[in-house]
This record gives structure tokens, C-alpha cells and sequence, in this order.
């Protein structure tokens, strides 16, 4: 059985999911109305729906494989030198991460995700900061607003409240930064050689079910009713039963959990795009396909040539070259070019992308990384301007938070990341992760700069370095 939402509601997102990838649905739509809350019938709708294959005239090409989707890339490899430049610039990403995600976390709830009735989810984001007289938005979400008076929705939550202004002491435990340190142990383990079963294996060590979501969840569960046994299976048995793993009640597979999972090993990979990027490969087919795996490599892409890059707007150009150019994803990125040269505020580029992507969940590729990539471009580098922004948008608020946080983090480095955003995390993580429990941001970036300078002993460490 699905294990994040009911087998009705599941084959219903199938239905949606088929149906955005091109497929002719209406048949199978009238047979899971029909079919009501019998199991049976619902389970035959949904093997159905898992057959289909995209219309002859559906004007999209959206590969599987890693080749394939990265046939128009030509990326190399080159590794930032300098060690105390790299040093800055991985720290910033850290620190960038965790002040994006503890930026978006209070507001990751409706309406401000998905909106309502009334008005689509900036708006909410806005009208509350307005509501707390803390707009233009220049710091950590207000615990208290006006505007809850309106909207009937406080932010005050337990489970974020500690990422609020008044009260934040530290980067609060998350799924966001719980995958970004599951990325580390990887690559500490690993190298930028780990594989799919790697994967699962250290979620299963550190992370609970309940601790991960839609996708995600489904796939560890898969795998654990897979493989029941305490051994774990080798590489060729995992890899057969992969599809089933990733493709069981799991109609999430193009949602954008697979983003948000790349950068503890992007970070590793400095100016190293092909090794980030193949990374992020690996890593996304667990749980996700076409899109959703786009979307993880695009992101993998935009961290690791944020090291040499300076330019934003060069770099995302570059980043875009590992999607698929007849992909909806590489449709989505370039709108949000074309809504960027077009508006001087970016309110009303988060209306556009609101409205083209209506049909898409809160927390869809498309939307999400439409909305990342209109941040990033807007921002011009600046990093405040980026996390304000990709928070005001709405839709998954701290999952883009974080990543433009990690993304302009390297670009500009640690040390230009204004103080009033690093001080109140107080250098200090609250995983609640098997085996890691509180750990230092810096130590992070520490042990992703030492794992880096022994694969890459070429690397030139100074005086600054942290592993001197």
C-alpha cells in the first residue's frame, strides 16, 4: 500500500502525473471514477496507467539515461586550485543552505505554498511579511503577522518555530540539510564513484521514514519490503529491482525532492560539473524520472560551476546545458529568462509562473525550478535578493530558499554573506540524524574540504586552509 497518501488519492496523482507526460488518460479517468474505493479496481487503473507510453503527438523528447540527457552539455572538468578560495566559497555554501531553508521553513505551510481561493501563495508570503512590518523582506520570518488575522493561519508551529526571527539559535533540523549531510558522508565514503544502492543504504542508517517525504518516502519503503533481510544486497541485485523501487506507489517522480538532495556532494565537486552531475544522477533515479531527475542534475550543475563562475546569469546559461533541450523542464528554466527581461518586479514574475504552472503540486519540478531560476537571474548575484526572493515566490518556500542559498553561497563565498544572516544560526546544525546529532556548519565545509583535497591532491593549500 502507498504509504504517503491513500491508494485512491495515489492513482489519482498517477492520473495527473501520466497526463503531463503525455500520455491519453481520459479512459482510465472514467474507469478510477467508476471504481470508487475498491482496492481492485483501483490497483487494475493503476497498473494500467504505469503502461502507457506518451502520445505520438507529444511535442516533447525526455530521456532516461545519463548519456542521453547530457548529450548537449560539453562539460569538463577543471578543479578550483586555491585552497583557501575553495575553502570560502564550499563554507559559503554550507552557510548559504541553512540560512535559505531556515528563511523558507516557517512559511513551508498553506497558504503560502499553494494558495488558496482568494490569491495564489506570494501573495500570502507578502501580505504576511506586510503584515509584520518586515517588508521588503531583509531578514528571518516574523513569528507574529497582522495578516494571520486575515488568512486565519499562524506560523508558529512547533516544529518551526525555532527558525523564526525571534527565536532562531540555530539551523533547525530539516530534510533539506538532513540530504545535504547524507551527501557528504557519501562522498566521504565514496568518492564521486557511489551508486544508487549507496544511496539508500546510508538513508536507512541515518533517516527515518517519517523524516523524509512523497517520493522519497515511498522509495525507502520499496526498498525496505524489497530487501527485508539486515543484509544488505549487492550492486547487481539492487539494480534489478531498481524500477520497481522507484516506480511503486509512487506517482512523485517528478516532483523536486530529487533537487534538494544534491548539494553536500555538488559542493565536493568545485568546477567539477561531469563528477556533480553524475552524482546527482545516481542519486535521483532512486525515487525519481525525467524531469525530477533534470531538475537534480540541473542543480548539481549550477553549484558545482558556481565556483568559477561569476556572472549569474552566464552561469545558469552554462547549468541549463545538462537538460534536455526539448524537455519541459528546459521549457520551464528558459521562461524564466523571458519573465526576468521582461519585469522590473519580481512579484509579478512569481505571478506568471503561478499561472503558467496551475496545474502543477506546490512542490513540482517544473514550477519550483522555474521559480529558482527567476531568483538566481533577478538576484544578479547579490545573495540576499536571491533567498528573499525565491522564499517571496511561494511554492516549496524552503526548499528554493536553500538551494539559490547554496547556489550564490559559492558564488560569492562565506565571507560576503551579510552577518545579520549568519550570526543567529550561531555556526550550529540540530540534525536529529542517526550518528550526527548537533554538528558545526563549519565542520561541514571542513570535512567536504579535506575530502576533496585528498581526491584532488593538486589542489594548492595555504596558510587559510582548514585541513592544514
Amino acid at each position: 500500500m502507498p504509504v504517503w497518501d491513500s491508494l485512491k488519492n495515489t492513482v489519482a496523482e498517477e492520473i495527473s502525473l501520466r497526463e503531463q507526460q503525455g500520455c491519453s488518460v481520459g479512459e482510465l479517468r472514467k474507469e478510477f471514477e467508476a471504481a470508487g474505493e475498491d482496492e481492485t479496481a483501483l490497483r487494475a487503473v493503476y497498473g494500467k496507467l504505469t503502461a502507457l507510453k506518451p502520445s505520438a503527438d507529444f511535442p516533447y523528447i525526455e530521456p532516461d539515461g545519463y548519456e542521453e540527457i547530457m548529450k548537449d552539455s560539453r562539460f569538463s572538468d577543471s578543479v578550483l586550485m586555491d585552497g583557501d578560495l575553495l575553502y570560502d566559497k564550499m563554507y559559503g555554501g554550507w552557510l548559504g543552505r541553512c540560512i535559505g531553508c531556515n528563511l523558507g521553513k516557517p512559511l513551508e505551510r498553506d497558504p503560502f505554498v499553494c494558495g488558496d481561493e482568494k490569491r495564489h501563495g506570494w501573495e500570502h508570503v507578502r501580505k504576511y511579511f506586510e503584515g509584520a512590518g518586515a517588508y521588503p523582506i531583509d531578514g528571518y520570518v516574523p513569528e507574529f503577522s497582522e495578516y494571520t488575522k486575515e488568512c486565519g493561519r499562524a506560523i508558529s508551529h512547533p516544529i518551526c518555530r525555532n527558525s523564526t526571527r525571534e527565536n532562531v539559535r540555530f539551523a533547525d533540523g530539516d530534510d533539506d540539510i538532513r540530504y545535504s549531510i547524507i551527501g557528504m558522508l557519501l562522498f566521504e565514503k565514496k568518492g564521486y564513484d557511489f551508486r544508487t544502492l549507496d544511496v539508500v543504504t546510508e538513508w536507512t542508517a541515518r533517516l527515518t521514514a517519517r523524516q523524509i517525504c512523497t517520493a522519497e518516502e515511498q522509495a525507502y519503503i520499496n526498498f525496505c519490503l524489497t530487501f527485508p533481510s539486515v543484509c544488505t544486497p549487492d550492486y547487481e541485485q539492487f539494480d534489478a529491482k531498481l524500477p520497481e523501487i522507484r516506480e511503486k506507489d509512487n506517482p512523485y517522480r517528478e516532483y523536486l525532492g530529487a533537487r534538494i538532495r544534491v548539494d553536500g556532494y555538488s559542493m565536493c565537486a568545485p568546477n567539477m560539473p561531469v563528477a556533480a552531475t553524475k552524482m546527482a544522477y545516481q542519486d535521483a533515479i532512486l525515487s525519481h524520472e525525467r524531469n525530477g531527475v533534470y531538475s537534480a542534475i540541473y542543480a548539481s550543475a549550477l553549484i558545482s560551476l558556481a565556483y568559477a563562475e561569476k556572472d549569474v546569469r552566464t552561469l545558469v546559461r552554462k547549468a541549463m546545458t545538462a537538460v534536455p533541450a526539448r524537455s519541459r523542464l528546459y521549457e520551464a528554466i528558459s521562461y524564466a529568462f523571458e519573465l526576468v527581461d521582461r519585469y522590473d518586479d519580481f512579484c509579478d514574475i512569481a505571478e506568471a509562473i503561478w499561472r503558467k504552472y496551475e496545474k502543477c503540486s506546490w512542490i513540482h519540478s517544473l514550477n519550483n525550478d522555474c521559480l529558482l531560476t527567476a531568483a538566481l537571474l533577478y538576484s544578479q548575484g547579490d545573495f540576499e535578493k536571491g533567498i528573499t526572493n525565491a522564499v517571496l515566490g511561494g511554492l516549496d518556500t524552503d526548499c528554493n530558499g536553500a538551494t539559490v542559498g547554496c547556489i550564490l553561497g559559492v558564488l560569492n563565498g562565506a565571507e560576503k554573506i551579510p552577518e545579520k544572516w549568519k550570526a543567529p544560526l550561531h555556526d550550529t546544525i540540530v540534525t536529529e540524524m542517526c550518528g550526527v546529532g548537533t554538528i558545526a556548519i563549519s565542520e561541514c565545509a571542513e570535512r567536504c574540504f579535506a575530502a576533496v583535497c585528498g581526491r584532488n591532491p593538486s589542489i594548492r593549500t595555504g596558510k587559510g586552509c582548514k585541513n592544514d
